[in-house]
């Protein structure tokens, strides 16, 4: 065997040996030319479409394979989103939004609390693929009702709270904006079956004469954010009747009115009377003559 023969068949040998490597490198190779950005963090609203901003951009010309959203559980990842060429680019309520561009990004319509959690975001494309990892956060703003009970003059009484929305918060209560009721108020929270939390809290109330402003707040304080995100008031003061006692007050009113009425009434039909019974020469006459006559008393 020449050096010539024996060259070639150390180089072919070498060839086969490092081909894994060559298809290795490859994908790697091409993948370094792909791109793939989305937002880190996604905040959406309950009941509302949510838009996951995701852009790839390639060096080179490529095609579409694969999108598939994975949404990252604790026991393991569950795949939400399956988009290919020849499906169609809604799936239940998650919809690829510019199909055939490199716009990725992706609308949750309808966006529920059950979708708030990490994603991952797993693209193919002909020249490689790319993953990329956000976070998605739904927030429904907070529908707050203030209800006052029934009052007595002596301002005795109570504010019913009821605040639904997500995620969970701190209701706290305010006299006149400055003095700080919470800790005299019994509050609780459930949730609801959509996963928002209803909270509910009940104020007693006590007279505050000595003031002449009477302002009560409701206001539900947002852990994450620290700070107060929705409020409501109610002003409750003895110069301002609530709206139970002023129907009272009427409903007495009304009812002294009406036997007034009838009083006047009555006394009108008497004096009306009494006017004809004067007026009438008939009516005198008969009153004017004598039970028993003369010869009645002779003949008794």
């Amino acid at each position: 065997m020449d050096i010539g023969e024996l060259s070639l068949e150390m180089i072919s040998y070498h060839t086969i040996r490092l081909l894994p490597v060559i298809f290795c490198i490859i994908p790697s190779f091409a993948d370094s030319f792909l791109e793939l950005s989305c937002e880190s963090s996604v905040t959406g609203t309950f009941n509302e479409d949510t838009k996951i901003q995701c852009t790839a951009t390639s060096k080179w010309e490529s095609t579409l394979k694969e999108i598939v959203l994975f949404k990252m559980e604790k026991n393991g990842n569950v795949e939400v989103f399956n988009y290919k060429e020849s499906v169609n680019e809604v799936q239940g309520r998650i919809k690829l939004l510019h199909p055939g561009s490199q716009n990725m990004s992706l609308m949750i319509q309808n966006t529920q609390v059950a979708d708030s959690g990490k994603y991952q975001y797993y693209l193919q494309t002909t020249i490689g693929h790319r993953i990329s990892q956000f976070e998605l956060k739904v927030k429904a703003p907070y529908h707050m009702t203030m209800v006052p009970k029934m009052f007595s003059s002596t301002r005795r009484g109570s504010i019913i709270c009821e605040a639904t929305g997500y995620p969970q918060a701190e209701m706290h209560w305010f006299f006149n904006g400055t003095k700080n009721l919470t800790s005299q108020a019994n509050t609780s929270s459930e949730e609801t079956p959509q996963g928002l939390y209803k909270i509910t809290s009940t104020l007693q109330l006590k007279a505050e004469t000595e003031v002449s402003e009477c302002v009560y707040t409701c206001a539900m304080w947002n852990v994450e954010d620290s700070l107060y995100a929705d409020q409501e008031k109610v002003s409750i003061c003895r110069e301002n009747l609530t709206f139970a006692e002023s129907i009272g007050e009427e409903r007495k009113n009304v009812v002294v009115f009406v036997i007034m009425a009838l009083l006047f009434v009555a006394l009108v039909i008497v004096a009306v009377l009494q006017f004809k019974r004067r007026s009438d020469p008939k009516i005198r006459r008969e009153s004017q003559k004598p039970m028993i006559t003369i010869d009645e008393m002779t003949d008794v």
